[in-house]
């Protein structure tokens, strides 16, 4: 008993611990100015209030497998370096979405900036998308908790609703062989990508692994069929 005890103390602290830092960072992106960052060999635009990227963002640009000439679609783009990452790898058509307003006005800042084509729309998970796609990729909020603020969504997501809907919605948007690299952390619900995948009938792996200068551990899972 003692035992147990101790092992949920520390999942407890760890958890706590995961809050603050999403706090500390959320509090931070509304702090700052307009800036250049860099991240898997592109530099490009971060404005205030959208997540600037960080160890899952290039993870994610690291793992996916992009052909010359793929249709790609990037779900909660945020400033777009996944989307812009997919579009100098080769990808012929990339479609960036996000249901932030300054997310999108992000992107096309940065497409402009960089001088790439990407087709961005302001919409929630696959909302209106009638497309299907060779790749489809989507950094998701990963901690289970309410978003009192517009821009913490990045973050947070009560009842892990877009990555549920991501699933249920997968199969219509994939082409044939067609696949979706998805991210998830150490700090989220531990088996839930995994369990809802196979609830659909998806095969998944996880194929890349990276820990964060926090201590938590960032995951890459490949879905497809």
């Amino acid at each position: 008993m003692e035992k147990e005890l101790s092992h949920s103390f520390r999942n407890m602290k760890k958890k706590i611990s995961s809050y603050q830092r999403q706090t500390d960072l959320l509090d931070k992106m509304s702090q700052t100015e307009r800036y250049v960052n860099n991240l898997a060999g592109i530099s490009y635009i971060v404005l205030p209030k959208v997540y600037p990227g960080g160890t899952d963002s290039l993870l994610l640009c690291d793992c996916m497998d992009i052909n010359k000439g793929d249709e790609v679609l990037d779900i909660g783009t945020g400033t777009g370096i996944v989307a812009l990452k997919a579009k100098t790898l080769g990808a012929r058509n990339v479609m960036a979405i996000d249901l932030s307003p300054r997310a999108v006005s992000n992107v096309k800042q940065n497409a402009k900036y960089l001088g790439l084509k990407i087709d961005i729309k302001l919409t929630s998970v696959f909302g209106g998308i009638k497309k299907k796609f060779n790749v489809i990729t989507f950094n998701p909020p990963y901690t289970d908790r309410k978003a009192e603020k517009d821009y913490q969504i990045c973050f947070w997501d009560k009842g892990n609703t877009a990555i549920k809907l991501f699933f249920d919605e997968l199969e219509k948007h994939l082409k044939e062989n067609g696949k979706a690299y998805v991210c998830w952390s150490s700090f989220a619900k531990k088996g839930l990508i995994v369990k809802l995948a196979k609830g659909k009938n998806f095969k998944i792996s996880r194929i890349g692994k990276r820990s964060g200068q926090t201590g938590y551990h960032f995951y890459v899972y490949k879905v497809n069929r």
